[in-house]
């Protein structure tokens, strides 16, 4: 018969982190890749207690001692993405938080007697945070697609009501579901966390993004804007920049638009859309649903102050955001 397999050989080569702890919880023997998981090496932790290399809260501690002492008493334990932290080598004081998922089980001797056991830990830190991730995306995907859904409804029951026409509702429609389209996505990849408020009022441009600089005029700082405000904005945007086509600004050469937003003390900010070099302007008399998304639905949405101005030659839109707020 040949010889039989060497287990010292095993234990110090298998492909995960693998010790053996007496009664104490000390370590009487571990392998190379629990040495790597946990950045410590061999000869600090031989002899030594857990608890006293990886001190934790005393909740934490509770949950391995128990799976510990129901395998001292014979019966194989394992407990799935329990998170404790283990000290940074090389920096005093500071731990990463790291979750494991663990079995272990007695090692009877030639008695019987179990006086040490064996202890396999994983680290599944990213498996759980790539979970935690996905759920957060998957929830955000759902308030999003909720928001859009609502403004679309809103959308489509305030432009039938302006337009009786079917041809001029659908005209007016579809102006107003692309540019919330466009917004939308922008809102993917880097932007995924926000948009940028200079970012969303250049896409909004669109064609007309060739007079920035000479007729158009953006100025304000950094200012990053949620999914909902850049949403809520959007459609702001979209009205102001059709009426200056249509009536303003930008109806003839001599118009100018002035966009600057500032942050205020706190967490708000302010937007202000100012045209001037109107010519042959007329006031508006009735007030239709872009009016309506500019002084009435944007204020509700930001829980903000609207103020819409107009004279015989320039027209000011200014919202003042004074505490920023989620969506429900």
């Amino acid at each position: 018969m040949g010889q039989g397999p060497d287990f010292r050989a095993f234990f110090d080569t298998v492909a995960v982190p693998y010790a053996i702890m007496d009664r104490d919880f000390r370590y009487v023997a571990l392998n190379a890749v629990l040495e790597e998981t946990v950045g410590r090496p061999k000869s600090e932790m031989l002899g030594r207690g857990l608890f006293e290399l990886f001190p934790e809260i005393e909740e934490r501690q509770a949950v391995v001692e128990t799976a510990f002492t129901a395998a001292f008493e014979g019966r194989p334990t394992g407990m799935a993405e329990v998170p404790y932290s283990i000290p940074v080598p090389g920096k005093p004081g500071e731990k990463r938080e790291i979750w494991w998922t663990f079995h272990c089980h007695p090692i009877p001797s030639a008695n019987g007697r179990i006086d040490y056991i064996g202890f396999h830990a994983e680290n599944v830190t990213r498996e759980v945070r790539d979970r935690a991730l996905k759920k957060a995306i998957t929830e955000e995907l759902h308030s999003r697609v909720r928001n859009t859904l609502s403004l679309v409804q809103t959308i489509a029951r305030r432009t039938v009501q302006s337009y009786p026409d079917v041809d001029a509702f659908i005209e007016h429609f579809d102006d107003r579901i692309v540019s919330l389209a466009q917004t939308h996505s922008l809102m993917t990849g880097a932007n995924w966390d926000g948009l940028t408020f200079e970012a969303l009022l250049i896409a909004q441009l669109g064609a007309h993004r060739d007079l920035l600089g000479t007729r158009i005029h953006l100025d304000g700082p950094v200012l990053l804007l949620s999914s909902f405000e850049a949403q809520a904005l959007s459609m702001a945007i979209h009205e102001l920049l059709t009426n200056a086509t249509e009536h303003g600004a930008l109806s003839d050469r001599n118009g100018q638009i002035s966009i600057a937003w500032t942050v205020l003390d706190g967490d708000g900010y302010t937007f202000m859309w100012q045209e001037s070099g109107l010519a042959d302007f007329e006031i508006p008399t009735s007030e239709g649903y872009g009016a309506d998304i500019l002084n009435r639905i944007l204020p509700a949405q930001l829980v903000a102050n609207a103020n819409h101005r107009f004279t015989e030659d320039s027209h000011t839109y200014k919202i003042v955001v004074e505490q920023r707020r989620k969506p429900a």
